[in-house]
């Protein structure tokens, strides 16, 4: 996933919900004024609930099963407030050409597209063969950049979390279809979309 602003407050502070989008957000930069007051909204709701509700459940299970097993060892358990923003390195994962111009802390160490799962190994030799002409896809992170990666279009049909934004970002940028993921979706409009693609001439 893109460096987004939970991860960099981690190492540093959030990014400028100004130029940059939640990770869950279908927003996709350069923003209208309505989209960056709702990427603020969007930072000032999540950033209460943690602090005032996920952070003490947090406390309350580091206090009772990692603290003990820290001490068990000798050591003094250091409190659970002075671990949250100890991170040395953050890794993120995206491709140079489809994330942000962010201006990201020196501990953030971007990997552009390197991460590979045994079992993506398959799908990346389709991609990569000279016949593969189009990419039917989710729209993860993984799989959008391996399809930047080897110059494939592609028809996105996004489920869940930031398959929307990266789909969103591929339209913006001409190399992909969006295709809603609904009850109404069938063979037609499916077809309309490939259609659509492959004979596109960008």
């Amino acid at each position: 996933m893109e460096a987004h602003w939970h991860i960099t407050k981690t190492v540093d502070e959030a990014l400028s919900p100004a130029y940059n989008s939640d990770f869950l957000s279908a927003s996709v930069a350069p923003f209208s004024f309505r989209q960056r007051v709702e990427e603020l909204w969007t930072q000032i709701k999540v950033t209460a609930f943690r602090e005032f509700v996920l952070s003490r459940t947090e406390a309350t299970e580091y206090s009772r099963l990692i603290a003990p097993h820290i001490e068990a060892r000798g050591r003094k358990a250091p409190a659970y407030e002075d671990l949250r923003y100890t991170a040395s390195m953050v890794f993120a994962n995206s491709h140079i050409s489809f994330a942000p111009a962010t201006s990201l802390p020196q501990r953030l160490t971007k990997n552009h597209g390197q991460c590979r799962a045994w079992s993506d190994l398959l799908q990346h030799g389709i991609n990569a063969h000279t016949n593969c002409v189009l990419f039917i896809s989710h729209g993860g992170l993984l799989s959008t950049t391996e399809t930047i990666h080897f110059g494939v279009p592609v028809v996105g049909i996004p489920v869940f979390a930031d398959q929307f934004v990266n789909v969103a970002k591929a339209v913006l940028k001409g190399f992909a279809k969006k295709v809603s993921m609904d009850p109404t979706i069938d063979a037609a409009e499916l077809k309309e979309a490939i259609e659509e693609v492959l004979t596109d001439p960008k």
